[in-house]
């Protein structure tokens, strides 16, 4: 009676998980993403869990596994907006909470993900994210970002021009766009990806040429899909270089990783160029 007045028992069974939650593979995943960083148990995140475990959702990724240039993106991300696209599991959006900008939003079209992305929240309670279940192609992008990222998506729509002049109309500041890149049929990785045949989309009346991938979801726990599964457009990495320099960006970083089979992977930091000129026209 003594230790439940003092409130140890009663401490103990509110932060303690249910235990037939801890033999889920939805659990032990969940504690592989997260790794040794303390979170905030209680109820909520248990409930949660509990409702992923109980349509066996598990996590794929760990929060260690995205790597970002904390010190490079500091000054362009501290204290302002910032807008994520194709979160997944939230793991890049965990990095740029550290960065302590002053508001996330992410918009994720995949259910079970955007259940991780609340899960990750509850978890991290300080974390300033909020999430937009949408279609990225679909929601309207307000004014109001500094920062857009957009890593990992733009390879899995057919249309990722359209998206890139949503984010231009939007006017961030800064873009900081990766991607998957098309390649010619005699590199290794046409074979490996099963690109399919060449194609051109049109933005503004010029052509930016790539190749198709056979988008699709093969299991519950595959990533390889966009959010419609129609075979998405990749472009070569001198189509999206001209793209987004004839959109207005002008390179901060521009990289490009050739990963063998793996494919070619564009790295790039973009500098909206109208925005740009406002912000130092402001400083004159």
């Amino acid at each position: 009676p003594d230790r439940v007045k003092a409130g140890e028992d009663v401490l103990a069974v509110s932060l303690a998980p249910p235990a037939e939650l801890l033999a889920t593979p939805t659990f032990r995943s969940f504690i592989r993403f997260v790794g040794n960083r303390p979170f905030a148990a209680g109820p909520a995140l248990w409930q949660q869990l509990e409702g992923l475990a109980a349509d066996d959702h598990v996590w794929i990724t760990r929060i260690d596994e995205v790597q970002i240039a904390l010190t490079a993106l500091r000054p362009m991300v501290e204290g302002r907006r910032v807008l994520s696209m194709g979160p997944l599991e939230g793991n890049q959006e965990w990095h740029i909470g550290t960065l302590r900008p002053a508001r996330i939003d992410t918009i994720e079209a995949y259910h079970p993900n955007v259940l991780k992305c609340q899960v990750l929240k509850t978890a991290f309670p300080d974390l300033p994210l909020h999430i937009i279940e949408a279609n990225v192609m679909e929601v309207e992008i307000d004014s109001s970002y500094d920062f857009v990222m957009c890593l990992g998506l733009l390879y899995h729509l057919q249309d990722p021009h359209l998206l890139l002049d949503k984010i231009r109309a939007s006017n961030p500041h800064r873009l900081f766009l990766t991607t998957q890149l098309a390649t010619p049929h005699d590199h290794p990785s046409s074979a490996f990806r099963q690109l399919a045949e060449e194609a051109e989309v049109t933005v503004n009346g010029k052509w930016y040429r790539g190749r198709l991938f056979p988008d699709e979801r093969t299991s519950p726990h595959e990533y390889k899909t966009g959010v419609d599964q129609r075979a998405s457009f990749w472009f070569y990495p001198d189509a999206l270089r001209q793209l987004v320099a004839d959109l207005g960006f002008r390179e901060d970083i521009w990289s490009v990783m050739d990963l063998g089979e793996r494919g070619c992977v564009a790295y790039s930091i973009l500098v909206n160029k109208e925005r740009d000129r406002k912000l130092k026209r402001q400083w004159i």
